[in-house]
């Protein structure tokens, strides 16, 4: 349910703002100064005129900025923001006026951000439980000596203290001297979130030893030790108004001299603030970094690049907010800790790889929380978050894993769990360091201690890696299957829109005039990944595949219907990467790879699934990038030997575990289906009987029943090769029936 001052403040802007030159963020900062200015000073002369707020506004450093902007506003507005909102809110107690929470000021204000901008840059509003959270675990964790620690945890769970005085001192100390950083700050809703914490902790520390203390010198605390950057001009701008609320809370002295350490800049290359270098100089850097793939944004890649910065720890395919892992690490003191919000693919990405070896020869993670499914921010549907706290510096200890495998939970719920309480569907663990790495160097979070034990066996026991007994290939990319509306409307086609390039359907084939047998030869079968079920495929959907390569045909003006077809849309073709490269002809498919992958036997998976399906083929089958073609590098190899094991409960466990993952969804690239350990046998009889169920499994037309009487007996096969004893075979079969009551699987 909404607030007075939220609604009151929204109707406002949508009433009175809209036809200004400014964005509603700047009609909130304008709401907002208004309601600092007069609020600041209630003895005063009431501040309920134009010309008195620009007075105050030109003579603040910290806004004037905007006084050019806010001078276009017309006189009555002034007059009626007061009547309707400075009359009856503050951001402190005064008088009768009702007071807001500075939380709720920041959220209204990003409700006010354009949801593109935020898909542009990034960035979305972090929950207040979880802030809440890292704060709380990652203040804890910049006090290293255990009592302490100890005696700190206590203060921040407001439970009963066994009072040391010399290390009550030393706490207080440390919090006092605590200095914090956020380096894509927004408003700075983690720098509050810290101050509030140390306030606390030290007003109850203090109050343990006797001390009288109604507050602490606040002021001191945000000058000398919150740190905050980031490059949208308004959200700094916020970040500053919330901090000098938070001064002026308790203190009518004025704070426009007042200088904050907090910069509108690009927190990658800032080297200092207020001339205080940054450097090594943090005890805490905490955040959440924005979510910007590589793909989509290349020129914003490409700008950090061109720095000594960006250079340094740039990756192929990597995502621009380990960019701040890294700065983080730069700022963070010896033994300082970072916390961070972020996607967790990085744990496995390909474009990850120099990132996690970065981690694992510089830094200690202590916790870790792997949220899987569960969605924390509202606006971006499908992403799946990892909190992680790690040290700078290498020591040899546990990092706690959790696991929230339930996404129906609420974030109260997740917020009970993560604080040490038993909630359904959490999983806790702890594993050293050095075995949260694989043998590729990906970070493994291990829900249980079996699960480290068994996947050390998987490989102990493979004879081979699938990478090594198989070529493994991807589909091929045409760059235009169809017409994009995009280029439909550039084009001047619009009544194309949707229509097929190179995968077209039967009556499309039929229009073009490419049913003549002059085109036989170009025109493929062509197939969906969802086309691939657990040992065989579906039949054709009547789609068709233009199969065109540099070497035929040689002259496409030779087949007149398909050269009037594709020079409709030669300016958009002429467009793909490696036609521009000179490398491609016009009219060829982008990636048409070699036709022998698509022709002979094979194995079929598609990129994506929510379990392992693969599929045996022999024969012509053409499918774009989304399917990946396993063919036998040694013919004298079973290819329905593999196709068996492949497909049973073990290598599910596998992949869903040591493999590459989006949520429940198993992402079945090349890496992760190249590192599939296979225990290829010299047990002639095992072989056989795995490879005539899996035949019976592909091309045995059998009911639902003699199919699970098939699968679990391959099951039961696979289990004995991987030697597996009785408590790891109940285990990957509780798992998967843990899956099944999901839906991630089928009985």
């Amino acid at each position: 349910m909404r607030s007075e001052f939220y609604l009151e403040c929204k109707s406002f802007i949508n009433e009175n703002l809209q036809g200004l030159s400014f964005k509603k963020p700047e009609g909130l900062l304008w709401i907002y100064l208004q309601i600092y200015y007069y609020n600041l000073y209630p003895q005063n002369t009431p501040l309920n005129s134009k010309k008195t707020f620009l007075d105050y506004l030109d003579g603040d450093h910290h806004f004037n900025s905007y006084l050019s902007g806010f001078t276009e506003i017309p006189e009555e507005f002034y007059n009626e923001v007061h009547k309707k909102i400075l009359s009856r809110f503050s951001f402190k107690k005064i008088g009768d006026l009702q007071e807001v929470a500075l939380k709720e000021f920041e959220i209204l204000f990003e409700g006010a951000l354009q949801n593109n901008l935020r898909s542009k840059t990034g960035t979305y509003y972090t929950p207040a439980e979880i802030v809440d959270l890292m704060v709380n675990r990652g203040i804890l964790a910049t006090v290293k000596e255990g009592k302490q620690q100890k005696m700190l945890q206590a203060v921040l769970d407001h439970k009963s203290i066994n009072l040391e005085e010399a290390i009550a001192r030393k706490l207080i100390t440390h919090l006092e001297g605590i200095k914090v950083i956020d380096i894509a700050c927004g408003g700075g809703v983690f720098l509050r979130e810290a101050l509030k914490t140390i306030t606390e902790a030290l007003l109850t520390l203090y109050s343990l030893l006797g001390v009288r203390k109604q507050t602490v010198e606040i002021k001191e605390l945000i000058l000398n030790n919150i740190y905050g950057i980031d490059l949208q001009e308004d959200t700094v701008a916020l970040c500053k108004l919330l901090l000098l609320m938070e001064i002026n809370k308790g203190s009518t002295t004025e704070a426009k001299d007042y200088t904050l350490n907090i910069l509108a800049a690009d927190g990658l290359l800032t080297d200092e603030i207020n001339q205080r270098k940054l450097e090594g100089e943090f005890d805490l850097v905490i955040g959440n970094p924005p979510y910007i793939g590589e793909k989509g944004n290349k020129r914003i890649f490409e700008e950090i690049k061109k720095t000594s910065f960006g250079d340094s720890y740039y990756e192929s395919k990597m995502d621009y907010f380990y960019f701040f892992i890294y700065r983080g690490y730069q700022l963070l003191k010896q033994e300082g800790t970072l916390i961070y919000i972020t996607t967790n693919y990085f744990v496995t990405a390909d474009g990850g790889q120099k990132l996690r070896a970065f981690f694992r020869k510089h830094m200690t993670f202590r916790w870790l929380v792997n949220f899987n499914e569960v969605n924390l921010f509202k606006e971006a549907k499908g992403q799946h978050n990892l909190i992680f706290l790690a040290e700078k510096t290498k020591k040899s200890i546990e990092a706690e894993i959790i696991h929230l495998g339930d996404k129906t939970r609420k974030l109260s719920d997740i917020h009970k769990a993560l604080n040490g309480k038993e909630v359904k569907g959490v999983v806790n663990s702890k594993v050293f360091n050095v075995d949260l790495y694989d043998e590729r160097g990906n970070i493994v979070l291990y829900q249980e201690k079996m699960d480290f034990k068994l996947q050390k066996k998987l490989l102990s026991v493979s004879t081979k890696a699938l990478g090594e007994l198989c070529n493994i290939n991807q589909g091929m990319v045409s760059g235009a299957d169809r017409l994009s509306t995009a280029w439909g409307n550039a084009l001047g086609l619009s009544q194309n829109i949707g229509k097929g390039i190179f995968v077209l359907k039967e009556a499309e084939v039929k229009e073009k005039a490419l049913d003549h047998p002059l085109y036989k030869n170009f025109l493929k079968d062509f197939y969906k990944n969802s086309d691939i079920v657990r040992y065989s495929t579906k039949t054709s959907r009547g789609l068709k595949i233009l199969y065109l390569d540099d070497e035929y045909p040689k002259d496409i003006i030779d087949y007149p219907a398909l050269y009037n077809h594709l020079k409709e849309y030669k300016t958009l073709l002429m467009e793909r990467r490696e036609v521009k490269k000179g490398t491609r002809k016009w009219y060829a498919l982008q990636w048409p790879r070699s036709k022998k992958i698509f022709e002979g036997k094979k194995l079929l998976v598609p990129q994506r699934a929510n379990v392992n399906s693969f599929a045996y083929h022999e024969g012509p089958w053409y499918a774009s990038a989304d399917v990946y073609y396993i063919t036998l590098k040694d013919e004298s190899n079973s290819i329905f030997y593999l196709l068996g094991i492949l497909n049973s409960s073990v290598i599910y466990y596998w992949l869903y575990h040591r493999g590459k993952k989006k949520g429940e969804y198993l992402e079945l690239y090349s890496t992760p289906l190249k590192s599939i350990p296979i225990c290829y046998t010299d047990d002639l009889e095992v072989i056989k009987e795995i490879e005539r169920t899996a035949y019976q499994l592909t091309f045995g037309n059998l009911d639902q029943d003699q199919f699970q009487q098939c699968y679990h007996r391959i099951d039961q096969l696979v289990f004995e090769l991987y030697r597996l004893e009785e408590e790891e075979i109940y285990y990957i079969k509780d798992f998967c029936n843990a899956k099944i009551k999901i839906g991630v699987l089928r009985a």
